[in-house]
């Protein structure tokens, strides 16, 4: 885990993660990089969808 938190999160996004996430698993770390990741997949999936 800590090697994947050293390629994907700066220094800083660390330290919030840290120091700022939500108890509540259901919140995601409360990251909002987590969040558009997520987002960005969804869209990704709409758009190969065929439109019938």
């Amino acid at each position: 885990m800590e090697n994947y938190k050293a390629n994907e999160f700066t220094l800083e996004e660390i330290y919030m993660l840290e120091t700022g996430v939500s108890n509540a698993a259901y919140h995601y770390l409360g990251s909002a990089k987590i969040i558009s990741q997520i987002g960005k997949a969804f869209a990704d999936a709409i758009a190969t969808m065929d439109n019938y």
